[in-house]
């Protein structure tokens, strides 16, 4: 009777929880005070959570590979134990192969573990020698490769997060750091990397590398030579597919970079087919990551190939794939392409989307999801307003983003320049003597114009594009 009570009051105090659109525990304390099970929701409470985390495990168990193998492996356990071993001997092995297959080795070393018990029962001796032998060499060998992923990870995390606040480089001392991560004994050749996961990584690090020293020959290089290694694996688990979708992405920002607008066109067009691809459809999450990077890929090329109207055309599509998997979207995804959306509209003279592009990308400033796309978003504000006729403002912004970007150690030559422009605009306004120092504005930025340190700040923001109509 007590359990039927029980199993009643949960499920009631799942609804209440359930009908809360969003949740507040001062509300929900309220609603529950007028319940029957007030007095023991501890109990109930508990209940709940343990029922929920059971069915969550009912669902990954069908829907989960990784966790249908770590099943399987306990299936092992219990046939062995109940003296089934030749069942048992027939699950490890085809436990074994799918192990292989998705690069699990600390699985796999677990398994060598209960197989040394396993063919002890279901082999003679002298065959049991060499089949230790065998598994002796097979966790050798395992051990190393999980050494060598965990290494490579290591590699790539610290990369990501040094090279995250200096991308791309603006001065000689940051472009020694980036070479001095390319001579590390991991990066030096693909043979290093044993399985196809870290060679997936080698080259992931060697692009990370190069989009910093804006090299865009060797990024193609490596971000072609990343595909062909995954791609003949990418069925082999979901983590397999996660890596190939994103090798995808690599692939066309590289060939984007190296202006083969052909080309580009006919990858985009072969990765769109495999999205959507009926003979073999992608899951929820694969599909919302593959047509991340398409978007991503696109918006990258109509903004490099300076394509702002059609870039521009891409608003609503792009703003219903935001809304609609908001949840499943990154910050550094949605900032870099507010700011294409931003910076294309300023270059088309659409000023209030710009405004409100570059708004959303400035939401953030104590942790920028992409410090280098922020840092262009603060000066670009300033050019909108300029347009717009907000002279009053341009002192105010001025001030702060000098003093933002001096804080980020990311106040370089042309930066100065063009800050420095809009101080003197915002002091002394006065339409006669603009032509002026508009001409002398372009002169300096002309002259940083071959500068590599220099030349991605120009290019991010186009400014050569809008000096044009200044100083025709």
């Amino acid at each position: 009777m007590w359990g039927t009570e029980k199993k009643s009051n949960y499920l009631r105090l799942f609804e209440i929880i359930e009908e809360q659109k969003v949740y507040n525990e001062e509300k929900l304390q309220q609603l529950i005070d007028k319940e029957p099970y007030a007095t023991y929701l501890r109990s109930v409470s508990k209940y709940l959570f343990e029922t929920i985390l059971k069915s969550l495990r009912n669902y990954h168990d069908e829907h989960n590979e990784t966790m249908q193998l770590l099943n399987r492996m306990k299936d092992i356990s219990i046939l062995r134990q109940k003296g089934m071993i030749r069942e048992a001997v027939k699950q490890y092995q085809k436990t074994k192969v799918q192990l292989e297959k998705r690069e699990l080795y600390t699985l796999l070393i677990e398994l060598l573990n209960t197989g040394e018990v396993l063919w002890a029962a279901h082999l003679n001796n002298k065959e049991l020698k060499d089949k230790l032998e065998e598994i002796h060499r097979n966790k050798l060998s395992y051990e190393e490769n999980l050494r060598r992923i965990i290494e490579y990870r290591m590699l790539a995390r610290e990369l990501k997060n040094a090279l995250g606040q200096i991308h791309p480089i603006r001065n000689e001392t940051q472009e020694s750091i980036v070479h001095k991560y390319l001579e590390h004994p991991l990066l030096q050749s693909p043979e290093t990397a044993p399985t196809p996961i870290t060679k997936v990584i080698f080259y992931e690090c060697l692009i990370v590398c190069y989009m910093a020293l804006l090299d865009h020959q060797k990024f193609y290089e490596s971000a072609k030579a990343c595909f062909s290694t995954i791609e003949p694996f990418k069925g082999n688990s979901p983590v397999h597919q996660h890596i190939y979708i994103n090798s995808w992405y690599n692939l066309l920002l590289s060939i984007s970079l190296v202006k083969e607008t052909t080309h580009f066109e006919e990858t985009l067009s072969q990765f769109s087919a495999f999205i959507n691809s009926p003979v073999k459809p992608l899951q929820s999450n694969a599909k919302i990551q593959a047509l991340k990077f398409y978007y991503y890929a696109i918006s990258h090329h109509l903004f490099h190939i300076k394509d702002y109207q059609k870039l521009a055309s891409l608003e609503t599509e792009l703003s219903n794939f935001f809304e609609k998997n908001q949840n499943h979207l990154d910050a550094e995804f949605k900032m870099t392409n507010s700011f294409n959306l931003a910076a294309s509209f300023f270059h088309i003279q659409e000023y209030e989307k710009a405004i409100d592009w570059n708004n959303y990308v400035l939401e953030d400033e104590r942790n920028p999801a992409k410090l280098s796309c922020f840092c262009h978003a603060r000066i670009l504000e300033i050019m909108i307003h300029y347009e717009c006729g907000n002279y009053e403002l341009l002192n105010s912004l001025f001030r702060s983003t000098y003093r933002f970007l001096q804080k980020q150690e990311r106040l370089f030559k042309s930066e100065r320049i063009l800050l420095n422009f809009f101080r003197r605009v915002g002091k002394n306004y006065d339409g006669k003597k603009l032509d002026k120092e508009f001409r002398k504005l372009k002169l300096q930025l002309e002259e940083l114009q071959t500068n590599k340190y220099e030349m991605n700040f120009l290019k991010a923001l186009d400014l050569f594009n809008w000096l044009q109509k200044y100083t025709v």
